[in-house]
């Protein structure tokens, strides 16, 4: 599973990557894979966003700068991520909740433009999100690959999707960033842009 190493100074290069997906501003690099899954909705909320009939009542695009397709065709191959920087980005429908089943009538994601919501936490918590919202967050995998460290959070901006189908989605962001502090709280007064497009493909190992 994918989770990000200790925080890098942020940087504004642009930076396009493979297929097409691409970061610009702060915290930017070669994306090499942008992956989409329910890992992150299943962990927070006890419940995976896939919905039985397709689509996805809650879902998260990671984008990163390794290729992880192996660990897509297969949840237990070996893929070094350690060190390695990533974007997450959270998405859930206006029904989704944790204990919430499919079969009660949830419906999914659908393509539109996503409010960001900042909630100034370093493991922020897409089921206690509102509904109809994104999280965007900066992380890096730690140096032994097990787990992430959180580099910086979205607190302004947008996600835009276009195309919200099981196993693919696509769509483009731009955000206002705060750097994660050695204090431990965010930077909300020096905000830096991030933006991106992506075009994720499903990942069963996410």
């Amino acid at each position: 599973m994918i989770g990000g190493a200790c925080g890098s100074s942020p940087t504004n290069p642009s930076s396009t990557g493979s297929g097409g997906n691409s970061l610009s501003g702060t915290y930017a690099f070669p994306v090499q894979s942008a992956v989409v899954g329910t890992g992150g909705p299943a962990g927070d909320c006890g419940y995976a966003g896939l919905l039985p009939g397709g689509g996805y009542a809650a879902f998260q695009v990671i984008l990163v700068d390794v290729n992880v397709s192996a660990l897509c065709a297969d949840a237990s191959a070996e893929v070094s991520v350690a060190g390695k920087t990533f974007v997450v980005i959270q998405t859930k429908s206006a029904s989704y909740s944790g204990g919430a089943h499919p079969d009660a009538g949830l419906a999914a994601v659908a393509p539109g433009t996503y409010p960001i919501i900042f909630e100034d936490v370093t493991d922020d918590d897409l089921c206690g999100a509102p509904s109809n919202s994104a999280l965007v967050d900066v992380r890096n995998f730690k140096t032994d690959g097990e787990g992430a460290i959180p580099v910086a959070s979205a607190v302004t901006g947008s996600v835009t999707y276009t195309m919200t189908a099981s196993g693919h989605v696509t769509g483009n962001f731009s955000v206002q960033m705060a750097a994660l502090l050695p204090s431990g709280q965010f930077d909300t007064t020096h905000v830096t842009p991030l933006s991106g497009s992506f075009d994720a493909a499903g990942c069963t190992g996410l």
